[in-house]
């Protein structure tokens, strides 16, 4: 299997209390930021990722179900499948849905779930790292801001950066490379 063929779909929650993790101040001094107490409602992010980075993704309020997750393949997904691919899923409750296998299948694809517990062989688990990065540094504080800060984080994954997390997770870089000119 070529890495160009692989296809990785993750979801992420994030918030309108999201900031950033470390910051500075003078000497002596402490490093204060604003943080609001009431966070709104939890968001979840779901994207579809290749060695092209971030093809598609959608903001779902609350947690996914298998039901907005099967809409996110139907809508986003299936249309991007060539027969031959494989879609890569962990073993989440909202992806067992019977329905999944159905949709993947249906467009020639091979449905593939990870190993329990083994986020290092997911790419897209790297890129959320650069979305929330970057939604940390934004610290939108209304819906609108954060699905704005949202949609410009995914644009930030670029090929180059995408084909190094496909490596780093151990699929050949150069078959990637190599599958897209």
């Amino acid at each position: 299997m070529t890495p160009a063929r692989l296809k990785f779909i993750d979801e992420s929650a994030c918030h309108l209390g999201l900031t950033r993790l470390y910051g500075w101040a003078k000497s002596g001094q402490p490093c204060v930021c604003g943080v609001p107490g009431n966070t709104g409602e939890r968001q979840s992010v779901v994207g579809l990722f290749s060695v092209l980075g971030m093809e598609a993704h959608a903001v779902e309020p609350g947690s996914l179900t298998g039901g907005t997750f099967c809409a996110f393949l139907e809508t986003h997904v299936v249309p991007r499948l060539a027969p031959g691919d494989w879609l890569v899923v962990d073993n989440a409750r909202c992806h067992l849905v019977k329905k999944v296998k159905e949709l993947v299948e249906g467009a020639g694809a091979v449905l593939v779930y990870l190993p329990a517990y083994s986020p290092d062989f997911s790419p897209i688990e790297l890129a959320w790292r650069k979305v929330k990065a970057h939604l940390r540094a934004a610290g939108a504080r209304t819906r609108e801001a954060l699905h704005g800060a949202i949609a410009e984080a995914v644009k930030r994954v670029t090929v180059e950066e995408a084909k190094a997390f496909f490596a780093h997770c151990g699929y050949s870089a150069k078959e990637a490379q190599a599958q897209q000119h």
